[in-house]
């Protein structure tokens, strides 16, 4: 009796642990696809402002639709930028007046004028971009600051029903790049593209997070065993939800738990053993995944490298440690990439990217950490040294072993180059933003001076380089000539390709 006693609370203990420990096993790995797909939902987002962000801060962009509307402009030049170039199915111009102005649908433009309602999900994402532009504008249209590292501190997401189907709206002021021309007075005009949440979205965003079933629904599915992201506005009106099937590593729990039940009566002690060991197995697993999550948030989907996110962590935390230890920041830019998307695709041009990045990591090893900002652009932190004499050896081996050809198949191989503009920080006073923009600086600077070539920010030429390398580029350029980097309102027809 005393056995079957001991038998029966211990087989009690073992299903309620079993249930315990099996319900957060499955609850852990629910909140980890949550966020997973709610970074993947961000990274969207980001990336379709960071498309319109080359169109939105230029001087010609001011000068064509604020300024004095231009038809031609808008059509020839914004609109098909946004669908040939970057794929926007939808997209809207609307003045201060809440006039829409115009608008885009696979890529035929109208210009039919009307108002929109107050209650009209434009007006409301318009009217929430210009309201954080007044909050922000002044100190982001300073000359010079706003860079492609601050694009979300421009732009406005919201989640709507557009015509009846539930979309993702990105919207952004229009407003100087250079400042040769003034925002008349008021708030600006605004651009808003739509991505609705349909099967090809659905199926792009699941490309990187490989869940199961996964499907945007109208009606919330009442279904067990299925795990939900509502998509609500921002009154909290539900629109729908993403919903799939998670996994369960809580059945793993009674797999191990049933067998030492069975095996209890006489092995108590050691069953106990056993499922402890068992239990902490689990654990690690658990932990195990953790790291995997944050490592995709760290990480660049495409090429491995660091990516934004890790890239600024690191550089402020190398401020910080100024001026007891120095490093450097090296800038690059792949030349002639844009002709590997248009003559091999893009799946040739990824290729060319993953073996650029590997390349990268070879030539820098342990002095430093390599990242990618996007499309072809690459920064090194370099924190081992920063004396010229070192750099130069460094840069001149990335500039002999980077740019070898790639070969794609048996019979095409994939030619580039490479620029590099290299800042060096060693004062205390010395800030992020402003070490990449004298970095982006000294690489427009050797662009300039010869394709291949590598120039330190603050030498004698670096600023004649750079004013010839900006009078040299233009959204408008010939299809033959090189683009620079992606900057400030100049729009790259190949910088949305090759985005994780």
């Amino acid at each position: 009796m005393l056995a079957a006693v001991l038998i029966a609370l211990a087989t009690l203990s073992l299903v309620f642990v079993g249930h315990i420990a099996s319900r957060a096993a499955d609850e852990q790995a629910q909140r980890n696809e949550v966020r997973l797909l709610e970074n993947a939902l961000t990274d969207r987002s980001q990336l379709i402002a960071r498309d319109q962000f080359t169109l939105a801060r230029w001087d010609r962009s001011v000068e064509n639709i604020s300024l004095r509307f231009n038809s031609g402009f808008v059509r020839y030049e914004f609109f098909d930028s946004l669908w040939y170039d970057f794929g926007h199915e939808q997209a809207f111009l609307i003045d201060p007046a809440g006039i829409l102005l115009a608008e885009s649908r696979l890529g035929e433009a109208s210009f039919r004028r009307k108002p929109l309602a107050a209650a009209s999900p434009l007006m409301q994402i318009a009217k929430a971009t210009a309201h954080k532009h007044a909050e922000t504008g002044a100190t982001l249209d300073a000359p010079g600051t706003l860079t492609a590292t601050r694009v979300e501190e421009s732009a406005v997401y919201r989640f709507a029903e557009l015509d009846g189907v539930v979309t993702l709206l990105v919207a952004m002021p229009i407003v100087p790049d250079d400042h040769d021309v003034q925002l008349p007075a008021g708030p600006p005009v605004v651009v808003v593209s739509a991505k609705a949440l349909d099967e090809a979205f659905v199926a792009d965003l699941n490309a990187q997070l490989s869940f199961v079933d996964i499907r945007f629904v109208r009606e919330t599915s009442t279904a067990l065993g299925l795990t939900r992201l509502p998509v609500s506005t921002l009154d909290g009106t539900q629109l729908g939800s993403f919903q799939w099937v998670s996994e369960t590593p809580g059945q793993h729990v009674w797999q191990m738990i049933v067998p030492a039940i069975v095996l209890l009566g006489s092995l108590i002690a050691v069953s106990a053993l056993l499922i402890a060991w068992k239990i902490s197995g689990l654990t690690q697993a658990l932990e195990e995944r953790e790291r995997e999550a944050s490592h995709l948030a760290q990480h660049d989907i495409l090429t491995g490298l660091a990516n934004r996110l890790q890239i600024t962590a690191a550089l402020d935390h190398a401020v910080a440690g100024l001026p007891a230890r120095p490093f450097a920041l090296v800038s690059c830019d792949l030349d002639r990439f844009k002709a590997i998307n248009d003559s091999f695709g893009h799946g040739a041009g990824d290729e060319v990217l993953r073996e650029v990045a590997r390349r990268l990591e070879d030539a820098v090893g342990s002095h430093g950490l390599v990242g990618r900002l996007g499309g072809d652009e690459f920064i090194i932190l370099v924190t081992a040294f920063c004396d010229r004499k070192k750099l130069t050896r460094l840069a001149q081996q990335i500039l002999l072993t980077v740019p070898a050809p790639v070969p794609l198949n048996e019979t095409s191989t994939a030619h580039f180059g490479l620029s590099l503009g290299i800042a060096i920080a060693e004062t205390g006073d010395a800030d992020s933003e402003v070490l990449l923009a004298a970095a982006d600086a000294a690489l427009y600077a050797a662009k300039a001076r010869q394709v291949g070539s590598f120039v330190f920010a603050g030498d004698a030429d670096t600023e004649a380089l750079k004013a010839a390398a900006d009078r040299g580029r233009g959204p408008m350029a010939a299809p033959d000539s090189e683009p620079g980097p992606a900057r400030r309102g100049h729009p790259r027809p190949d910088q949305s390709s090759n985005v994780a």
